[in-house]
Protein backbone atom coordinates (compact mmCIF):
# COMPACT_ATOMS: atom_id res chain seq x y z
CA UNK A 1 0.00 0.00 0.00
CA UNK A 2 1.33 3.36 -0.97
CA UNK A 3 -0.05 6.60 -0.65
CA UNK A 4 1.07 10.16 -2.36
CA UNK A 5 0.11 13.60 -1.68
CA UNK A 6 0.91 16.24 -3.36
CA UNK A 7 1.27 19.54 -1.96
CA UNK A 8 0.77 23.29 -3.90
CA UNK A 9 4.36 23.09 -5.30
CA UNK A 10 3.76 20.14 -6.50
CA UNK A 11 5.94 18.08 -3.97
CA UNK A 12 5.35 14.44 -4.02
CA UNK A 13 6.06 12.47 -0.89
CA UNK A 14 5.19 8.69 -1.29
CA UNK A 15 4.75 6.15 1.86
CA UNK A 16 4.82 2.43 1.31
CA UNK A 17 3.27 0.12 3.76
CA UNK A 18 0.46 3.34 5.24
CA UNK A 19 -0.44 3.40 8.52
CA UNK A 20 -3.34 4.72 10.49
CA UNK A 21 -1.06 6.79 11.86
CA UNK A 22 0.86 8.23 8.57
CA UNK A 23 -2.84 8.32 6.90
CA UNK A 24 -3.90 10.95 10.19
CA UNK A 25 -0.68 12.68 9.61
CA UNK A 26 -0.86 13.30 5.58
CA UNK A 27 -4.43 14.61 6.06
CA UNK A 28 -2.68 16.80 9.20
CA UNK A 29 -0.82 18.28 6.02
CA UNK A 30 -3.04 18.79 3.59
CA UNK A 31 -5.36 20.37 5.93
CA UNK A 32 -3.08 23.29 5.96
CA UNK A 33 -2.77 23.66 2.12
CA UNK A 34 -5.49 25.46 -0.54
CA UNK A 35 -5.49 22.03 -2.48
CA UNK A 36 -3.86 19.14 -2.49
CA UNK A 37 -4.33 15.71 -3.70
CA UNK A 38 -4.14 11.91 -1.59
CA UNK A 39 -3.36 9.01 -3.48
CA UNK A 40 -3.91 5.53 -2.43
CA UNK A 41 -2.96 2.46 -4.49
CA UNK A 42 -2.44 -0.59 -4.31
CA UNK A 43 0.02 -2.56 -6.32
CA UNK A 44 2.77 -5.54 -5.81
CA UNK A 45 6.13 -3.84 -4.73
CA UNK A 46 8.00 -4.48 -8.02
CA UNK A 47 5.53 -2.46 -10.20
CA UNK A 48 4.41 0.73 -10.67
CA UNK A 49 0.65 1.46 -10.02
CA UNK A 50 -1.92 1.27 -12.81
CA UNK A 51 -4.78 3.32 -12.29
CA UNK A 52 -6.51 0.57 -15.07
CA UNK A 53 -5.86 -2.25 -13.06
CA UNK A 54 -6.20 -2.13 -9.21
CA UNK A 55 -8.49 -0.34 -6.79
CA UNK A 56 -7.21 2.97 -6.28
CA UNK A 57 -8.57 5.94 -4.12
CA UNK A 58 -8.23 9.36 -4.32
CA UNK A 59 -8.80 12.03 -2.03
CA UNK A 60 -8.89 15.74 -2.69
CA UNK A 61 -9.03 18.92 -0.33
CA UNK A 62 -9.71 21.89 -1.09
CA UNK A 63 -10.46 25.22 0.95
CA UNK A 64 -11.61 22.71 3.45
CA UNK A 65 -13.99 20.81 1.00
CA UNK A 66 -12.84 16.74 0.77
CA UNK A 67 -13.70 14.98 -2.20
CA UNK A 68 -13.46 11.19 -2.97
CA UNK A 69 -12.95 9.59 -5.80
CA UNK A 70 -12.41 5.70 -6.19
CA UNK A 71 -11.71 2.59 -8.79
CA UNK A 72 -13.37 -0.41 -8.04
CA UNK A 73 -10.62 -3.04 -9.09
CA UNK A 74 -13.04 -3.61 -12.98
CA UNK A 75 -12.08 -0.24 -14.40
CA UNK A 76 -14.85 1.55 -13.17
CA UNK A 77 -14.69 4.91 -10.84
CA UNK A 78 -16.85 6.20 -8.47
CA UNK A 79 -17.42 9.55 -6.22
CA UNK A 80 -18.26 8.85 -2.60
CA UNK A 81 -22.02 11.10 -2.31
CA UNK A 82 -22.22 13.30 1.02
CA UNK A 83 -25.21 15.22 0.78
CA UNK A 84 -27.46 13.30 -2.39
CA UNK A 85 -29.58 15.96 -2.21
CA UNK A 86 -27.27 19.05 -2.34
CA UNK A 87 -27.75 20.98 -5.37
CA UNK A 88 -24.93 23.15 -7.46
CA UNK A 89 -21.50 23.77 -7.65
CA UNK A 90 -18.94 25.04 -5.29
CA UNK A 91 -15.76 26.78 -7.13
CA UNK A 92 -12.68 24.38 -6.12
CA UNK A 93 -9.22 24.49 -6.87
CA UNK A 94 -7.99 21.01 -8.19
CA UNK A 95 -5.16 19.73 -9.66
CA UNK A 96 -3.96 23.11 -9.31
CA UNK A 97 -7.11 24.78 -11.41
CA UNK A 98 -10.22 26.54 -10.43
CA UNK A 99 -13.61 24.79 -11.17
CA UNK A 100 -16.90 23.83 -10.30
CA UNK A 101 -17.74 20.80 -8.13
CA UNK A 102 -20.79 19.40 -7.76
CA UNK A 103 -22.05 19.63 -4.06
CA UNK A 104 -22.99 16.55 -3.48
CA UNK A 105 -19.60 15.13 -3.80
CA UNK A 106 -18.48 17.63 -1.32
CA UNK A 107 -18.03 15.13 1.63
CA UNK A 108 -16.63 15.68 5.42
CA UNK A 109 -13.24 15.40 6.58
CA UNK A 110 -14.31 12.76 9.17
CA UNK A 111 -15.42 10.58 6.00
CA UNK A 112 -12.80 11.03 3.68
CA UNK A 113 -10.68 10.03 6.72
CA UNK A 114 -13.01 6.76 7.24
CA UNK A 115 -12.47 5.83 3.55
CA UNK A 116 -8.60 6.07 3.88
CA UNK A 117 -8.29 4.40 6.90
CA UNK A 118 -10.69 1.31 5.53
CA UNK A 119 -8.43 1.15 2.46
CA UNK A 120 -5.40 1.58 4.12
CA UNK A 121 -6.05 -1.08 6.22
CA UNK A 122 -8.10 -3.33 4.77
CA UNK A 123 -6.47 -2.91 1.12
CA UNK A 124 -10.58 -3.00 0.00
CA UNK A 125 -13.49 -0.64 0.05
CA UNK A 126 -16.27 -1.56 1.47
CA UNK A 127 -18.75 0.33 -1.70
CA UNK A 128 -22.28 -1.02 -0.12
CA UNK A 129 -21.51 1.19 2.54
CA UNK A 130 -21.51 3.97 2.11
CA UNK A 131 -23.16 5.99 -0.82
CA UNK A 132 -20.80 5.51 -3.65
CA UNK A 133 -22.18 6.34 -7.15
CA UNK A 134 -20.33 5.93 -10.72
CA UNK A 135 -18.55 9.06 -12.49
Amino acid sequence: MEVEHWLPAHEISVVTAISVREVMSAFDAVRRTESATLTFWRHHEDEMPNYEQGLDLIIGVSRGCYMATAADGDGDWLELIGDPCATGEVELVVGGQSAGHPRRQLVTEEDAMAVAVEFTTTGELNFASRQWVHC
